[in-house]
């Protein structure tokens, strides 16, 4: 009894080492690779004094003399998570079986033990995430083969994540965890995130360790700017959809002030015009209803027609975001154009499975008067990834923006799965699916 009261006291010990409590940041701040560290200097750099703080408005980035072009490599939700993986067919009949109900509950007695071999027995990792959720320092997923890709890539001028650098937010060991993990690559190349859910931005010492870790907010609890790439008429429009999801009262006059300036930064200027934010506009399915759109009178719901409606009117060119752990891109159609709406959610965190039944429910969810998703475009698949966006020097008309998404390999060997021109609308519009 007493040297299994021993080995216990040594386990519990070990675990306690490797916690991660809520806590602050402690590493340097901010962190290595914070965007105010490429002001001037070599190239890529943010053009000295074109910073306009009031205005949210990170500068302008410049591109290296004599490049014919800018790459920027996009993806999301790179934080680590639990191994083992929830089919969600077999779940919702486990989740659904009533006692009243004898087709519901024999369905979910047949699904009970192939769900638990299916979610549990591929991995082998149960204990190994049950020692997670205790010491909250998952480790599962790829994060290590998507970075070592993007750090192999031959250039990269600029990298945007769609969130979820971390899985809590208000525990500064993940934060100095990443930040040592990404300095490489984050004091080679201008790194923005857009905060995800799992950045927890509603806590304050959340939003302490994001203004230590990435650099803070033009001001408190204002998560959102803009950076202008002048040479190749783009701007970049980073949004927290966060605060934009939160129908609480006390959080309205945030949120109506974020969709006042995104509309004002995306209503004039360049014309190449970027929206980078986590919960996407149009689901693939896992997350059924990510803005409570089954109710269209709801805050979240609102706010997305809004967001939609802005992209319409102000010849958004694309939205970028993250959030569902796989890839999808749609083309939604506008009574005078389109945009393309890209969900690169590949970026390390545990892969979700793609179910086309439940994505295409969701993609037939009315959108505002006027819009259509041209069936034909859509594509997804769930497997680790990240985007690269080739933009052309110079004003943007009828040059190509070359689009392609690479699948990243165990080793970090990269594979081109898809490529389209953000610059069209794909041929032969169809029905929605």
């Amino acid at each position: 009894m007493r040297r299994w009261a021993s080995s216990a006291g040594v386990l519990l010990a070990t675990a306690l080492a490797g916690c991660a409590p809520v806590a602050l940041y402690r590493g340097p701040a901010p962190a290595p690779g914070a965007i105010t560290s490429f002001a001037g200097g070599d190239w890529p750099h943010v053009v000295a004094g074109s910073t306009d703080a009031a205005r949210h408005y990170l500068g302008a980035l410049e591109m290296q003399p004599g490049a014919d072009s800018l790459v920027v490599l996009i993806y999301g939700d790179n934080r680590p998570g639990a191994r083992t993986r929830v089919h969600p067919t077999l779940w919702r009949a486990v989740r659904k079986m009533s006692l009243t109900n004898p087709y519901r509950l024999g369905r979910g007695l047949l699904a009970l033990p192939v769900f638990i071999f299916a979610t549990i027995v591929p991995t082998l990792d149960g204990p190994r995430d049950a020692l997670a959720l205790y010491t909250n320092v998952p480790t599962g997923g790829g994060e290590v083969r998507v970075l070592k890709s993007l750090a192999a890539q031959p250039r990269a001028d600029l990298v945007l994540s769609s969130g979820d650098l971390v899985t809590f937010g208000d525990r500064g060991k993940l934060w100095e965890i990443f930040a040592a993990r990404f300095a490489p690559l984050r004091t080679h190349v201008p790194f923005l995130a857009a905060p995800g859910n799992h950045e927890r931005t509603a806590d304050s010492t959340a939003r302490a360790n994001w203004g230590s870790a990435m650099g803070p907010p033009a001001r408190e609890r204002r998560f959102w700017y803009a950076l202008d790439v002048p040479q190749a008429d783009a701007r970049f429009v980073i949004l927290d959809s966060n605060a934009l999801r939160d129908s609480s009262r006390e959080a309205a006059p945030l949120a109506e002030e974020q969709l006042a300036w995104a509309d004002s930064v995306l209503a004039a200027g360049p014309r190449l015009r970027f929206l980078v934010f986590h919960h996407p506009l149009l689901s693939a399915g896992h997350y059924r209803d990510p803005w409570d759109s089954n109710r269209p009178e709801s805050v979240a719901a609102r706010r997305r027609v809004r967001l939609l409606e802005m992209c319409a009117a102000r010849h958004v060119t694309a939205v970028f975001a993250g959030h569902e752990h796989m890839y999808q891109r749609v083309y939604v159609e506008t009574p005078d154009g389109g945009f393309w709406h890209v969900t690169s959610a590949g970026g390390g965190a545990p892969l979700y499975s793609l179910d086309p039944s439940i994505r295409d429910i969701e993609l037939a969810k009315p959108l505002p008067a006027g819009m259509r998703i041209v069936g034909s475009s859509v594509n997804a698949r769930s497997v680790y990834h990240f985007c690269r966006l080739v933009l052309p020097r110079g004003e943007a008309g009828d040059r190509p923006l070359a689009f392609e998404v690479l699948a990243v390999g165990a080793g970090g060997g990269t594979k081109v799965m898809d490529r389209i021109d953000l610059s069209r609308a794909p041929p032969a519009a169809t029905a929605p699916p």
